[in-house]
């Protein structure tokens, strides 16, 4: 029952939402100056690494279709709350999962999603497929559930991570008022 509340076009195998430490950016938190359980399968991943995280930003004009259809007559598109939806409900804690693809191939998967007010996009992480990892290249989100009305929402590879502003650890403290 709780994996048919997975919610997302990447469907219900929870096996598509698993990725290992290399895959999200934490490579280089990891050392070998030690034995653990897993070590063998991470130092060729290191060496293979075959996903990356990245940044999306989904095309506006895409996304407007979706908010247009809740006021057209036929099937909605899935509802998308605005400016991210919820990540926990009052059982568990559940992401979106949406299906990246690349001519119709799934190259990954997208969750995360979130309206910036301060860039003005809605962003997302997504890893994918290292080749295409590239910032600039233009991807499609399936947006919507398997069993429901989807959506191919264009998405440029962005910047990992999206912040611009300083980091916390780059502020003199000292030199505020």
């Amino acid at each position: 029952a709780l994996l048919a509340k997975l919610p997302g076009s990447a469907g219900v195998d929870i096996t598509r939402r698993y990725f290992n430490p290399i895959d999200l950016g934490w490579g280089h938190m990891i050392t070998f100056d030690h034995d653990f359980v897993g070590r063998a399968a991470l130092e060729v991943a290191m060496q293979q690494q075959a996903k990356k995280i990245v940044t999306l930003e989904w095309y506006a004009d895409d996304i407007k279709d979706i908010y247009a259809s809740y006021f057209e007559s036929g099937e909605p598109f899935e509802f998308m709350e605005f400016p991210a939806n919820p990540i926990w409900t009052t059982q568990s804690s559940i992401v979106v999962a949406d299906e990246v693809q690349i001519d119709s191939r799934s190259i990954g998967i997208s969750s995360g999603r979130i309206y910036s007010f301060y860039y003005r996009r809605m962003i997302s992480l997504a890893v994918i497929e290292t080749e295409y990892a590239i910032e600039g290249t233009t991807l499609e989100v399936i947006w919507g559930n398997p069993s429901k009305r989807q959506k191919k929402i264009r998405a440029k590879v962005s910047r990992f991570p999206y912040l611009t502003l300083p980091r916390n650890r780059d502020i003199d403290t000292k030199a505020l008022p």
